[in-house]
């Protein structure tokens, strides 16, 4: 058995705008690929597919030459719930 409490915490990150996107962009070749990451587990709480929707660029990760370049996301600046479960020996 186990028991579930709730924690609400604010979350407070920088997103990048379109002019930060594009001048870590600029020595990056037209034919490079990108890719984009989001975290597994935003800690405290996991990603739950299908309501966590809402992501903003905070980096990017550039690869070797020919390879991909990767921006890194995040959830947006604002309050969330940390889900703490514990199990517990009956």
């Amino acid at each position: 058995m186990g028991r579930i409490s709730a924690e609400g915490y604010h979350h407070v990150v920088e997103a990048w705008t379109a002019g930060q996107l594009r001048r870590a962009l600029a020595g990056v070749p037209d034919d490079t690929p990108l890719t984009a990451s989001m975290p597994i587990s935003l800690a405290p709480r996991p990603c739950a597919p299908g309501e966590d929707d809402d992501w903003v660029v905070t980096d990017l990760e550039e690869g070797p030459p020919g390879q991909a370049a990767n921006l890194l996301l995040d959830r947006p600046t604002g309050r969330y719930v940390h889900i703490h479960r514990e199990e517990v020996d009956d």
